[in-house]
């Protein structure tokens, strides 16, 4: 294991024990065997630690979600909006997700160079992730409503699952995650993204009014 790596992987597990903002740079050169000089060397300052790890869990996130499309076995968008939701295992995403929400408290938005922003638009860029390909879809076999438009339906749908999986994570301490327990919650977010977002459920309200 080269030196990056193993920086890396000591701040992920003190970030995850501690949080960002309780974890020093000291801290991490001690769990990495290394004298801080040499940590500096690597990492200038916290920040650029965080922002190259903040880099790496979106990139391990979105290939995970990618990867959810080789089990749906649905035919309409709206309908695989819906498996999609329901696929996802938190217990398997839980560290990545507090880490997340630690990036978002930690940063008000403004990067250690410009080359680490271009990289994080780069990351997040909806086009490439299997979400906002599965709103696309719904959209033009017309099982998904038109009016919102495909990107702004993908970043708010991102955001407010991150934001859910952030709270349910929250209220089991970083515990087990037992989603069977969060059933309300998650089932409720889910069931009311199916609502909002079907031509179905559009259509039957026209007609009540």
């Amino acid at each position: 294991m080269n030196t990056e790596r193993k920086i890396l992987l000591r701040a992920r597990m003190l970030f995850i024990e501690n949080g960002v903002s309780g974890t020093q740079m000291t801290e991490i050169a001690q769990k990495a065997g290394i004298h801080r000089r040499t940590l500096y060397r690597y990492f200038p300052t916290k920040e650029h630690l965080v922002c190259h790890m903040q880099l790496e869990i979106t990139a391990q996130l979105n290939d995970y979600f990618n990867r959810l499309e080789g089990r749906m076995v649905k035919t309409t968008g709206i309908d695989r909006l819906e498996e999609y939701f329901l696929l996802i295992d938190l217990n398997k995403l839980k560290d990545l997700i507090f880490l997340t929400a630690q990036f978002d408290s930690h940063f008000s938005g403004n990067y250690p160079t410009g080359e680490m922003k271009k990289e994080m638009d780069l990351i997040e860029t909806p086009h490439t992730a299997l979400l906002y390909k599965i709103i696309c879809e719904g959209q033009k076999d017309g099982s998904i409503r038109k009016d919102v438009a495909s990107d702004k339906m993908h970043q708010y749908l991102n955001n407010s699952f991150l934001a859910l999986l952030h709270r349910i994570l929250l209220k089991e301490s970083h515990g087990s995650v037992n989603m069977a327990g969060q059933e309300d919650l998650y089932g409720l977010f889910i069931r009311f993204t199916k609502d909002a977002y079907s031509t179905r459920a559009s259509t039957n309200q026209g007609s009540a009014s």
